[in-house]
C-alpha cells in the first residue's frame, strides 16, 4: 500500500467525487472533504450518507467506521472566497494537504442557470487555486470534461484548450474557462 496521504476533495457528494473519496478512504488515506449542509442535514451527515450509498451499506452498518475515522468534513462552499472556510480550517487544509482533487461543479446546461454555473465552475476554481498554492505540494487534480472542446470542426487536443471555439451552453464555456485558469496557474508554477 502506498504511503497514506492527506487528500482534500471538493464535490464529494457528487458521483465522481463520492467514488473517489470512498476509494481513497479504502486505500488508507486521510480524506478531507469540503461540503455544504442542507436545511435539514449537516455537511458531515450528507457526506457520510453519500459514502454509505457508494458502499451499499445502511446507516446501522458499522462497516464504514474505520473509514469514517479518517474522514474530516469541512463546511464550506467553492463559490465563496477562501471556500467559505473559517481561518482554522483553512490553515489546517493549507498546512497539511498532500493533494487536492477538484470534483465540484454545476452540471446544468441551462442558459437560465448561467450565473450559477459560472459562479460554481469558474468562481469555484478561482477560489480553490489560492488554497492549492498554499499547500506544501501544490498538487491539484482537476476533474474536467470533453465539453471544453465546444464546437470545433477539427480534432480537440488536450494541449489546445482555447482555439476560439464556440459553445453550445454555459456549462461548456464555464468548464473551458476553468481549464484556462488552471493552465495559467500551472504555467506560472503556482500549481
Amino acid at each position: 500500500m502506498p504511503q497514506p496521504k492527506n487528500v482534500f476533495v471538493t464535490g464529494a457528494t457528487g458521483f465522481l467525487g463520492s467514488q473517489l473519496s470512498f476509494r481513497l478512504l479504502e486505500q488508507g488515506h486521510r480524506v478531507r472533504i469540503l461540503a455544504r449542509s442542507s436545511r435539514t442535514t449537516s455537511a458531515r451527515e450528507r457526506v457520510e450518507q453519500t459514502l454509505r450509498d457508494v458502499a451499499g451499506v445502511s446507516e446501522a452498518d458499522a462497516a464504514l467506521s474505520p473509514l469514517f475515522a479518517r474522514l474530516e468534513v469541512f463546511e464550506g462552499d467553492i463559490s465563496q472566497p477562501g471556500l467559505g472556510l473559517n481561518d482554522a480550517a483553512r490553515a489546517l487544509v493549507t498546512a497539511s494537504t498532500d493533494e487536492v482533487w477538484h470534483c465540484a461543479a454545476s452540471l446544468s446546461f441551462a442558459e437560465e442557470d448561467r450565473a450559477e454555473i459560472f459562479r460554481m465552475n469558474i468562481g469555484g476554481t478561482e477560489h480553490l487555486l489560492p488554497i492549492v498554492e498554499q499547500t506544501p505540494s501544490r498538487r491539484l487534480q482537476h476533474i474536467s470534461t470533453a465539453y471544453v472542446a465546444g464546437n470545433r470542426p477539427d480534432i480537440a487536443k488536450e494541449t489546445e484548450i482555447d482555439v476560439g471555439q464556440t459553445f453550445k451552453n454555459p456549462y461548456e464555456e464555464s468548464k473551458c474557462r476553468s481549464e484556462l485558469l488552471i493552465a495559467e496557474a500551472h504555467r506560472k508554477g503556482l500549481v
